[in-house]
């Protein structure tokens, strides 16, 4: 069986298959022919084959493939064979009529101005901004008012430095962004689970030596739990373990915060409990759709976008409930 390149890929025309339902062909039309058939294996049999086979379809479309590395892939570093390997999953994928199928453990995109994933590349980008925004505009010139002004900087610090990575991540997907989302996403997790644990101490005045070192504390474990992970042996079903018990906790205390605060009747308060309930929701839902994982709808939304845009519109109601947890300490 012998594969010939009959066409120069094109992106564009991916794009208008996205909307169009093909099946596996073999003629002009497509990257693979088909030379010297034996009478036992026919055209049906071999569409079968390459169905239950996506990667050696992907693999012989790779041999075959002209692809080039343009200046978008050269700022990130993209490398010529992940380019083509994303290119012929998701032409093999779609002339073969197939669903989206995983490959190396991830949904197979169509390329967006050379963004691998641009809708969940644009919502941390976006997170990026509005979280700048915010902060400078709003959150600054209260935080040196709160007892929690160290850990709310660093909060803020850490949520810019895992919307970056994630921004890079998606933009291109390789071990050192990879490395970086996941170092800085689960870092910030683990500062917002702290901040809400040290809301608690403050909410029931408790000044001890555990409440003023928990966070130090909790980055000694995190340099040795990430350097374990990644260095050592990553275990999947621990750091699930991990980040489920870190949101738990974290929900915990602001249900506690909730029914402490609610039928306190003052307007800040109130404003505080709304902004409370609605980056709650939104977490919630994010979190949801995280959890479905479903893949790209046309090959470029998917649940991890969404998981994205949640936490770009949680931003504006957790900063305003952390805006008036300081200005109600301030008149208190």
């Amino acid at each position: 069986m012998n594969f010939t390149k009959i066409f120069k890929p094109s992106y564009l025309n991916l794009f208008l298959i996205n909307f169009i339902k093909t099946s596996a062909e073999f003629d002009s039309n497509h990257i693979f022919v088909e030379e010297n058939l034996n009478e036992d294996f026919s055209k049906e049999k071999f569409q079968k084959y390459v169905k239950r086979n996506i990667e050696e379809c992907t693999k012989n479309c790779m041999k075959n493939v002209n692809i080039k590395l343009n200046f978008m892939d050269m700022i990130v570093n993209r490398k010529l064979d992940e380019k083509a390997a994303a290119y012929c999953h998701l032409f093999c994928l779609k002339n073969l009529g197939l669903s989206n199928i995983k490959r190396n453990g991830r949904w197979a995109f169509f390329p967006i101005v050379g963004f691998s994933e641009f809708v969940s590349s644009l919502f941390a980008f976006l997170g990026l901004v509005l979280n700048i925004y915010i902060y400078h505009f709003r959150l600054s010139r209260l935080i040196k008012f709160s007892p929690l002004s160290f850990s709310i900087k660093l909060h803020y610090h850490v949520l810019n430095a895992a919307f970056f990575t994630s921004f890079m991540y998606h933009f291109n997907y390789n071990s050192f962004t990879r490395n970086a989302d996941y170092s800085t996403a689960l870092f910030s997790i683990l500062v917002y689970t702290i901040n809400s644990i040290k809301r608690i101490f403050l909410l029931y005045k408790i000044n001890n030596v555990f409440s003023r070192n928990i966070m130090y504390g909790g980055i000694v474990i995190f340099v040795i739990y990430y350097n374990y992970m990644t260095f050592i042996n990553f275990n999947a079903i621990l750091n699930k373990l991990v980040i489920f018990f870190m949101v738990l906790v974290s929900n915990v205390c602001y249900i506690i915060i909730y029914f402490k605060k609610k039928n306190i009747s003052n307007n800040d308060n109130k404003i505080m409990i709304r902004n409370l309930l609605t980056f709650s929701f939104l977490k919630y839902v994010s979190i949801l759709f995280e959890v479905t994982d479903f893949p790209p709808v046309f090959y470029i939304i998917d649940s991890h976008a969404l998981w994205h845009l949640g936490l770009f519109l949680s931003i504006g109601p957790y900063h305003g409930f952390q805006c008036k947890e300081i200005e109600i300490l301030i008149k208190n």
